[in-house]
């Protein structure tokens, strides 16, 4: 058992071979290994007795980087950027430090370098380095501000403006992958009349859809 099975969560899916964990409820961790995690968080690996976890915060940071890579990748100086935005403060989450967006919880050097090779990997359908004016920190961020923004509009609803500016924008990354329809759902958790119930996942089997 992991430590994300002591409490109940979600499973969103898989990235670079690695399960995605979203929990409804807030919950404080110990440290280290044992991370604090909630609604505003992804989660990336389970914690203690699975992968070291990377929790993902601030969502809306996250998003706008797929957003500015999803409008235009190329053209970035601050003035054209501005106009694509109008008002909007884009900046004030653009310039918030990786350090601030990622937590590793209880990542060695070679928890580093392994997920180096995963993410660099050609078995992800857009690996790191394929865009080679990308940072890796770049690169993480567009990849689960994309998951984010279509998949967790709730969480950022801070960005509606946004999204009325530019309503139609494409995936550019595609780098999580769900189980198909029919795959039994052996993953995530819940408390069910007092009984722990296995199996809970965020999307759906039958239309692949948000759950309500």
């Amino acid at each position: 058992m992991s430590y994300i099975d002591t409490f109940d969560h979600q499973y969103v899916g898989s990235f670079a071979g690695l399960p995605i964990y979203y929990s409804r409820l807030p919950v404080e961790g110990t440290g280290g290994a044992d991370f604090s995690c909630g609604p505003d968080n992804l989660v990336l690996g389970g914690g203690g007795g699975e992968h070291p976890a990377l929790v993902f915060h601030r969502s809306d940071c996250l998003a706008m980087h797929f957003v500015i890579h999803a409008v235009d990748k190329h053209d970035k100086d601050a003035r054209s950027v501005n106009n694509m935005f109008g008002d909007f403060p884009i900046w004030d989450y653009l310039e918030v430090p990786f350090a601030e967006l990622f937590e590793f919880a209880g990542w060695s050097v070679m928890h580093y370098h392994d997920f180096y090779e995963r993410c660099s990997s050609v078995a992800v359908p857009r690996p790191f380095g394929v865009d080679d004016y990308l940072s890796f920190e770049d690169w993480l961020a567009i990849c689960f501000g994309e998951l984010v923004w279509f998949s967790f509009p709730d969480r950022i609803e801070n960005l509606k403006s946004v999204r009325t500016m530019h309503p139609n924008l494409r995936p550019i990354a595609n780098n999580v992958t769900i189980p198909p329809p029919g795959y039994p759902m052996l993953y995530g958790r819940k408390l069910n009349e007092d009984r722990v119930v296995w199996g809970d996942h965020y999307f759906t089997q039958t239309t692949q859809g948000l759950k309500e």
